[in-house]
C-alpha cells in the first residue's frame, strides 16, 4: 500500500519521511505492541530549551540526522582564563537511531557524532545514557561560561493511549556531572513533556559559553513503502 508523504520541518531543516504517521491514528493492542510488528520512529517539529551561560563566543545549532536523538556527550574540561575555576572546555553530542521492535520495545543504536565545539583541551569526560535511553534534560552550573553539566536520560516504550500507539517515558536516570563548581547552580532544564533531545543550540569560542538542548516530539510511522 502506498504510503503518505509527510514533511517534517525541524528548525528550518526539512526531514522527509514516508508512511502513515501514527501520533493520533491507528490501533495498538493492550501493552502498546504494534499490530503489524513494523514501525519507524520519526521526529516532528522542534524547539530549543532555555539557554544557560553567557553571551560570549559564536552561536551554533546542531541537529541529529533524521530519526535520531541525542544519547550523550563527550568533552574536555579546563581551568578558565583566570586559572581559578574549571569550566566545560569542549563538548560534542552523540546521536542514536531509534527503532521499535514487534513487542513495542524502543531500541536506540548509537550512530552519529555532531560537531565538536570549544578549542581548549584538557581532561576528557563522557556522559552517555544507558542502553536504549536518550537525553531529555540537563542541569549544572553557569556564569559567564558553562561551568558544569549533568544530563537526564529517559527510556521510552510504545504505549496504548486511547487506542493509539504512542511513545511514552517509563523511567529516567541522571548522569554524573562534568565540570567544576564555579558559577551558580541552575535548576534542571527539561524538554517539554513527550519530547526528547534531537540536538543542541549553544555558544562557544575557546570553551563552552552557553548551552541548551533542541527538543522534538517522537512519533511512529508504519512500515509501508512509498
Amino acid at each position: 500500500m502506498a504510503g503518505v508523504l509527510a514533511l517534517v520541518t525541524l528548525l528550518g531543516c526539512d526531514l522527509e519521511t514516508r508512511g502513515r504517521i501514527l501520533w493520533g491514528e491507528g490501533t495498538a493492542p493492550e501493552g502498546g505492541a504494534l499490530p503489524d510488528g513494523s514501525a519507524h520512529v520519526v521526529i516532528r517539529s522542534g524547539q530549543a530549551t532555555a539557554q544557560l551561560g553567557g553571551d560570549g563566543g559564536d552561536p551554533y545549532t546542531d541537529i541529529c540526522p533524521t530519526g535520531e536523538a541525542v544519547v550523550g556527550f563527550h568533552g574536555e574540561t579546563l581551568p578558565d582564563d583566570a586559572g581559578l575555576i574549571v569550566v566545560v572546555a569542549q563538548i560534542q553530542a552523540s546521536c542514536g537511531k531509534l527503532a521499535v521492535d514487534p513487542s513495542g520495545a524502543v531500541t536506540v543504536a548509537p550512530i552519529a557524532m555532531l560537531p565538536e565545539h570549544g578549542m581548549y583541551t584538557g581532561p576528557s569526560w563522557a556522559d552517555l545514557c544507558g542502553a536504549n535511553q536518550v537525553v531529555v534534560g540537563f542541569s549544572g552550573r553557569s556564569g559567564q561560561y558553562v561551568d558544569d553539566l549533568s544530563f537526564e536520560c529517559a527510556h521510552w516504550v510504545v504505549s496504548n493511549v486511547g487506542g493509539s500507539a504512542v511513545l511514552t517515558i517509563d523511567g529516567t536516570s541522571t548522569l554524573p556531572p562534568a565540570g567544576g563548581d564555579g558559577g551558580s547552580a541552575f535548576p534542571a532544564v527539561s524538554c517539554p513533556p513527550g519530547e526528547m533531545a534531537v540536538g543542541t543550540a549553544l555558544r562557544s569560542g575557546f570553551w563552552l559559553d552557553a548551552f541548551s538542548l533542541v527538543c522534538g516530539t517522537p512519533g511512529l510511522e508504519d512500515g509501508a513503502g512509498p
